[in-house]
């Protein structure tokens, strides 16, 4: 029997079947369709914008992942209740080890329209513990040229992950 650490590390080794459905300057946007039949987006967004500490028009990279509800069927929709809710249905692990694979592409991919930091964000301790895993995750496969920044944003009641390539 292997160890729980090895256990859950081979579990999210088996990302789920996805691919890109979009590659232009402004977004790249993968897919992916979990054994339940929900589909899932994830968008990276590109956006320039001025902010103290990161200079005149740093471009950045918002990240988001949603249900693509255009491609779930109603009951799915209405038992989610949000696009960016928890769907319950028991499919969590493939999700989050494809979600993690689908980030590391696209570090990887040198071929991306250039950018200065990628950031997402969490709500809720719930939600905010599962991305300090998959952050964890994502943060040790990164290539030694990146740094990364966790920090609460008491404004907004949440917290910001933050990816930046070193300069």
């Amino acid at each position: 029997m292997l160890p729980f650490r090895l256990y859950i590390t081979e579990l999210l080794d088996k990302p789920l079947p996805w691919k890109w459905t979009r590659q232009n300057d402004r977004a790249w946007v993968a897919q992916f369709k979990a054994p339940n039949d929900v589909v899932y987006d994830m968008d990276f967004d590109y956006f320039t914008i001025s902010r103290e500490g990161e200079g005149p028009g740093a471009r950045g990279i918002e990240l988001t992942f949603a249900i693509d509800a255009h491609k779930c069927t109603p009951e799915v929709v209405n038992k989610v209740g949000s696009t960016f809710g928890v769907t319950g249905t028991g499919s969590e692990v493939e999700v989050f080890a494809t979600v993690a694979d689908i980030f590391r592409s696209f570090i990887r991919t040198r071929s991306t329209p250039p950018w200065e930091y990628l950031a997402f964000t969490a709500t809720g301790s719930s939600r905010q513990r599962l991305y300090d895993t998959l952050f964890g995750m994502i943060k040790r496969s990164l290539p030694s040229d990146f740094k990364t920044d966790v920090h609460q944003d008491h404004r907004f009641h949440e917290k910001v992950y933050k990816i930046m390539r070193s300069s």
